[in-house]
């Protein structure tokens, strides 16, 4: 049986292998994340497919690929997905060791459900200029070694591919070097991220705040604003930020430290005490790639907080 994490992961690989190389958008989610459980999936701008699982043994799990698989092959009118040396669509399998596996007719090709972009690398001359680099980073990330990259690009050169990428200290540059082989890389050291803090008078609009940032990490796109709170236990986060009524979980970067239990709950990089449970605080930041569970709280990515100092009485 698989454990409730296994399943969301291969549901996540099976319609990444069935969506390879298909322009229009295939949305999908699951009612809850074991079995039995709802799955549903909006091909493009087609209605609404329900399905339902209600079990997660290998042979239900065979069977609802298929499913899958018959039901979007036709809708978006390509073999999904197909053998790379026939093209024609793949089989569903249970494999000797009880998954599922994708296999050629022929017997030329197979891989298990999740690998398929796996088996594909590396690229073909005729894979599209805009892949490459998706391609490229999917491939680094199964391969265990994304830490410390912080971007990269691949292009055709002359019939090989040559690709260009940027490493923060702690990246293992001889192993990612070695996981992107044949593409041969064009290795730059940048800085790493740290935090700075630093602080701002009061405004007509504003009272004085301190705010603690991010420097050399990626830019940040939205705001939070909100109040303060400390995680319970169970809620997957660092911090919570209660906002118009909600709380909303939010996660800090690794070079954020965060206090012990009964410490204030954000320190500086001097070690200094940040911000604490009731603060009123800005993050800046994102929503993170929205999960798949129906009615899961979507997490907040911070890179900077700021904290805004409470009016003194006079």
């Amino acid at each position: 049986m698989a454990s409730v994490v296994n399943l969301v992961d291969w549901f996540e690989g099976l319609f990444d292998d069935l969506t390879t190389g298909v322009r229009s958008g295939v949305m999908w989610s699951l009612d809850r994340a074991e079995p039995p459980l709802t799955v549903h999936v909006q091909p493009a701008d087609r209605p609404t497919l329900s399905l339902r699982l209600n079990a997660d043994a290998t042979v239900e799990l065979r069977a609802f690929a298929a499913e899958i698989q018959g039901l979007l092959s036709p809708l978006l009118g390509v073999a999904l997905p197909s053998c790379p040396a026939h093209g024609a669509v793949l089989d569903v399998v249970e494999a000797p060791v009880g998954s599922v596996s994708w296999r050629c007719r022929e017997a030329d090709f197979s891989c298990a459900v999740g690998d398929y972009k796996e088996a594909l690398w590396p690229p073909g001359p005729d894979e599209p200029a805009e892949n490459l680099a998706p391609l490229l980073g999917h491939h680094l990330k199964r391969r265990g070694v994304m830490r410390g990259v912080a971007s990269w690009s691949v292009r055709h050169d002359d019939g090989a591919l040559v690709g260009n990428i940027d490493l923060r200290p702690g990246a293992d540059e001889a192993a990612v070097v070695e996981a992107a082989y044949p593409v041969r890389l064009n290795v730059s050291r940048i800085a790493p991220v740290t935090t700075a803090r630093f602080e701002e008078p009061a405004t007509e609009k504003e009272p004085a705040k301190r705010v603690l940032t991010t420097l050399n990490a990626a830019m940040h796109l939205a705001l939070l604003r909100g109040t303060l709170r400390r995680a319970l236990p169970d809620e997957r986060c660092d911090v919570i930020v209660e906002s118009h009524g909600s709380r909303i979980h939010v996660r800090l970067l690794p070079e954020h430290r965060l206090g012990a239990p009964r410490e204030p709950l954000l320190f500086d990089h001097l070690g200094l005490p940040f911000a604490d449970d009731g603060d009123e605080v800005a993050c800046t930041g994102g929503f993170g790639p929205t999960s798949r569970i129906e009615g899961d709280v979507g997490v907040f990515a911070a890179g900077q907080i700021t904290v805004y100092e409470r009016p003194t009485s006079e």
